[in-house]
């Protein structure tokens, strides 16, 4: 998510596009695949589950029970309605849209193929279909082709998990750098090869599907490694002790930012916007330079941890969850 909103904030650097782009929206799908919980296929309960914590969050903190309001007093119900249709079509913000349906469609796999061998081809048929989609420019709405596409990455975390054991022994040690290893040889091969060229989750648009593919893969497969190496390595009581206090309260804040995801990814933006307007007041525009994008990302992530922490209090139903104590 931090690389989410550095990509929102600096623009200019291509090798951060180049290098990230394979990984950093990719990894929410296949996070979604690896930790995903069906309630053993109760249709009543993951719809539940997916409106209280998914799309009553969407709703709440993109405010468009107020964006909807204001446009109908500015330009009328066709106004309004256009407001609503951006929002929920995807084209205000796409993620949040694509991933609900990401997620229905990961269920009903679940739900109606019963084997796990025929999952797997059904989400690979899934992600064929959504590549398809993206070439011939179809089924748009909503990001329904991108969900279909991103079945893929679904389907690598839903792998992973159920061959764990086997592929942490398979990586096990120094060999645990090997994807690590095969993800910079891509880069370099796009730097020199590809010119710099990016994948786009978003829009569904991919240079090369073997290479693209390949760095997904070798970095969500890495990333997975070396999270659950840490994981192990805090859960020995002297790592912990011996551990710098300052470095397990950043990891401690990585994880809140990762618990509140919806937070920092859908108010952002207005938090940035917020922050543009309050010092055009005062005249001051911010230089579009590495120092100035660092400034902003700092103070950014420090206003969203303040607003995740006052939501989480005061308005957990806002997050899609129950207030405790």
């Amino acid at each position: 998510m931090l690389l989410v909103i550095w990509g929102h904030i600096d623009r200019t650097h291509r090798l951060f596009f180049v290098s990230t782009s394979p990984f950093k929206i990719p990894m929410f799908f296949a996070i979604t695949g690896y930790v995903f919980n069906d309630k053993n296929g109760n249709t009543k309960e993951f719809f539940r589950n997916l409106f209280t914590r998914t799309i009553i969050p969407w709703l709440i903190l993109s405010v468009i029970w107020i964006n909807i309001p204001v446009a109908f007093m500015k330009g009328g119900i066709n106004e309004a309605y256009t407001v609503m249709y951006n929002f929920v079509s995807g084209k205000t913000s796409w993620f949040i849209p694509c991933y609900i349906v990401t997620e229905i469609l990961f269920f009903l796999v679940r739900k109606y193929v019963k084997s796990t061998p025929a999952q797997y081809c059904a989400l690979v048929l899934l992600t064929l279909l959504g590549i398809v989609f993206g070439r011939l420019g179809i089924m748009r709405f909503a990001l329904v082709d991108v969900a279909c596409t991103s079945m893929g990455f679904v389907l690598f975390g839903y792998w992973f998990k159920n061959n764990e054991e086997k592929i942490r022994s398979l990586f096990s040690g120094a060999k645990m750098y090997i994807p690590l290893g095969v993800y910079l040889f891509f880069i370099v091969l796009n730097l020199t090869v590809f010119e710099r060229k990016t994948m786009d989750v978003h829009t569904n648009k991919y240079f090369n599907y073997p290479v693209n593919g390949a760095m997904v893969f070798t970095s969500i497969l890495f990333l997975f490694l070396i999270a659950g190496n840490y994981n192990e390595y805090l859960s020995a009581e002297k790592n912990l002790s011996d551990h710098k206090i300052s470095v397990k309260n950043i990891f401690s804040w990585i994880t809140f930012v990762g618990q509140n995801t919806l937070v920092f990814y859908i108010t952002h933006s207005t938090l940035r916007k917020i922050g543009r307007a309050f010092l055009s007041l005062f005249g001051i525009t911010l230089p579009k330079n590495t120092p100035a994008f660092i400034m902003t990302m700092i103070i950014l992530c420090f206003s969203l941890t303040v607003e995740s922490m006052f939501i989480n209090k005061y308005l957990p139903f806002a997050v899609g969850k129950r207030k405790t104590g």
